[in-house]
């Protein structure tokens, strides 16, 4: 009985992942530049949805922080730049082998109509090509 309730809880735990992603996310290879107020860095994005960025770091920043990203998906395209703010952090840990994937999750805020046209044109020539 107990391994039906343990069972339970993590079917329960997937919906609401999956509820939370509403966007589909595919997967995303390029440079970002970001900024705060203090801070001007670069980091790998590895996946992308009209929601939201995943930035590849050892060095993320604190949730909540609000950050200026600019990314060009391709070298002929001209740079998206867009607004974000840091929902959650997976913290490099160093010597754990299954930390491969260190980083942050970034919610896109306050884009325009034409930004939000732009990542999601962006995420569909993705999924078509993959």
């Amino acid at each position: 009985m107990r391994a039906k309730i343990g069972e339970w809880r993590w079917q329960e735990d997937e919906v609401a992942v999956a509820e939370r992603r509403l966007s589909e996310r595919v997967l995303l290879d390029c440079e970002v530049d970001y900024s705060s107020e203090e801070t001007f860095l670069f980091a790998q994005a590895t996946n992308i949805s009209a929601m939201g960025i995943f930035l590849q770091t050892r060095a993320p920043e604190p949730v909540g922080t609000r950050l200026n990203l600019r990314f060009s998906p391709s070298p002929v395209e001209p740079p998206l730049e867009v607004e974000g703010v840091v929902r959650w952090v997976n913290p490099y840990r160093p010597g754990d082998i299954d930390n491969i994937n260190p980083g942050m999750g970034i919610e896109l805020t306050s884009l325009t109509d034409t930004q939000r046209d732009q990542i999601v044109d962006l995420i569909q020539r993705i999924a078509y090509l993959a």
